[in-house]
């Protein structure tokens, strides 16, 4: 039998330098799938951004982007779709200014086959 669990990550304000938001959990088979993650753009000009879904071996690249140089416009939101990730893999981001952006885990579950 499968299991379901509901992952939980704090927002992150971001800033020129990559961020983890989150890490999925060591166990063996779990995959983080079905994640969403919020990017929030709170000032007065378009910003971009940049959010990776890295395997845990891996570094952030514009090869695993899930977003690369992503245009957010002033005072609004993208919401962006991140590639299922197994165990100990990472989901991380940059902004191109430090202070305008924000991200958040939306949504996502970890699935266990066979738990």
């Amino acid at each position: 039998m499968s299991s379901v669990d509901f992952p939980t990550a704090t927002n992150l304000e971001l800033t020129t330098s990559l961020q983890t938001l989150y890490t999925v959990p060591s166990t063996t088979g779990i995959i983080l799938r079905n994640a969403l993650v919020k990017v929030t753009n709170y000032s007065n000009a378009t910003r971009l951004v940049d959010v990776y879904g890295v395997a845990n071996t891996g570094t952030s690249s514009a090869s695993n982007a899930d977003a690369y140089q992503l245009a957010v416009p002033p005072k609004d939101y993208v919401i962006i779709p991140i590639k299922r990730l197994a165990a100990s893999a990472f989901i991380q981001a940059k902004a191109d200014a430090a202070s305008a952006l924000t991200l958040g885990l939306l949504a996502g579950d970890l699935y266990t086959p066979g738990a």
